[in-house]
């Protein structure tokens, strides 16, 4: 035991199997103390300090360590550190309990788990919790990378000047949460683990986020690439900042490879949007951007809603809905236009009112226009806008094989008359299927309304 040293040179302080308790100790050179447990109240150190706990606790009062700071102990609670190396604090078999750590290089926790008030590090922060929680009660920013391991992560600030990477077993919980360039969060990470994202603000370059539950974002600001993969996907108020010059990249799917069942997002990036990969059942998006290019997009029909197997997308030019329930036009959701996908992914380009897609296009309003590259005979068709005048575009009238004379078309048999005097108004209710889509013929004048090129 020690009650005040001052010491010019390198002092070491060596309990064998008891403790080491120093009240106040201050030294030139480098200082060493050990022991079974290691309790120090006040140590100003000139060089280097070594603070080892063999098989108990390390509690440190206040220290100031003007080289490298390491700290060991069965458990570890530190009040107060100024470290203007790196500081390395490590609890073997228990948690790390920190009140307030300011150092000039990087800082490292490892423990079962992890509670600090405020951390400041110069360059790199890592906290590795093993089985138990991280968390910052007030704020932890770091000069250059963040790397956060726990099973449940809980904080009020993490700032950091690159990147902020977070890989929780369990939840991840925040207030505030800022990166220089990336944000990587990961709830439930590893095989079998389960959790949620709920972060209220974030910011950085570019975020990857991803949760087996549920990602809820409050405000993202975002430049580059935004990256939400969940079962449920809540991201209201997202904005591109800066807003340009490029498009915003946002991809929306499931945790690990599977389909989300929901997502509602809203993005503000006037200078467009980009979705690289959707995969989800129901998804309602509104953006400001008049520009949004969906490059591969799949709405597999999973969970109760009746809305699953839907894309409703709104622009300031226009509302598009993919429906993949049936080719039906449909009044609810109001849209400009409609899109069937028969089971398969698509692509679209909105440009303004304007549209490209290879979906099989329903209908769609005077006010936009559409351009279909599925292969059909007239790109933009409209099932139930543009039959009447495309089939005055047609050189002449197609009996399909069998459809007139073998039955396939419903209410005529093979014994009817294939003449060319056949009375076509007869074929008025009829229906036809045109690869695996059933159309209802209209039959006006000269001939019916399903009609093809050869």
């Amino acid at each position: 035991a020690v009650t005040t040293a001052k010491v010019d040179g390198d002092p070491t302080i060596f309990a064998n199997s008891g403790a080491a308790t120093v009240g106040n100790i201050l030294t030139v050179g480098n200082s060493d103390i050990t022991g079974a447990t290691v309790d120090v109240t006040t140590a100003k150190v000139e060089g280097d300090s070594t603070i080892l706990a063999n098989s108990g606790a390390a509690t440190v009062g206040n220290i100031l360590t003007v080289g490298n700071s390491a700290i060991t102990g069965a458990t570890v609670a530190v009040t107060t550190a100024k470290v203007e190396g790196n500081s390395t604090i490590l609890a073997n078999s228990g948690a790390i309990v920190v009140g307030y750590l300011d150092t000039d290089g990087s800082s490292a926790m490892t423990g079962t788990g992890i509670t600090v008030t405020t951390v400041k590090s110069g360059k790199d922060s890592t906290m590795t919790a093993g089985t138990g929680q991280v968390r910052i009660l007030t704020s932890l920013v770091a000069g250059e990378t963040s790397r956060i391991t726990g099973n449940g992560v809980y904080f009020e600030t993490i700032r950091a000047g690159i990147d902020n990477v977070i890989l929780s077993d369990a939840d991840i919980i925040g207030e505030l949460q800022e990166a220089g360039e990336t944000i990587t969060n990961v709830a439930g990470f590893g095989a079998g683990n389960s959790g949620k994202l709920d972060v209220k603000t974030m910011r950085a370059r570019n975020m990857s986020l991803q949760a087996t539950t549920t990602l809820d974002v409050g405000t993202a600001e975002v430049a580059e690439n935004l990256t939400m993969r969940a079962d449920v996907i809540t991201a209201l108020d997202v904005t591109q900042v800066p807003n340009g010059p490029a498009p915003l990249n946002v991809t929306l799917t499931g945790a690990n490879g599977l389909a989300a069942t929901l997502a509602r997002v809203n993005v503000n990036a006037p200078a467009g949007v980009v979705m690289p990969d959707v995969f989800v059942s129901e998804t309602v998006m509104t953006t400001t951007a008049q520009s949004v290019d969906v490059i591969t997009a799949a709405v597999p029909r999973q969970g109760t809603s009746p809305m699953r197997g839907t894309f409703l997308l709104t622009t300031p030019s226009q509302t598009v809905f993919v429906d993949d329930r049936s080719q039906t036009p449909k009044g609810n959701p109001s849209s400009n236009t409609q899109f069937f996908l028969n089971d398969k992914p698509f692509s679209m380009t909105l440009n303004g009112t304007a549209t490209t897609t290879n979906s099989y296009v329903v209908v769609y309003d005077k006010t936009v226009q559409v351009t279909n590259v599925l292969g059909v005979p007239f790109d933009g068709i409209s099932l139930v806008r543009d039959t009447v005048r495309n089939i005055r575009d047609v050189d002449s009238a197609i009996r399909l094989p069998g459809a007139i004379g073998t039955g396939t078309l419903q209410g005529f048999g093979p014994d009817e008359d294939e003449d060319e005097t056949l009375d076509v108004s007869a074929l008025d209710g009829a229906s036809v299927e045109i690869d695996g889509i059933a159309y209802n013929v209209i039959a006006r004048g000269d001939g019916p309304a399903v009609l093809l090129r050869q």
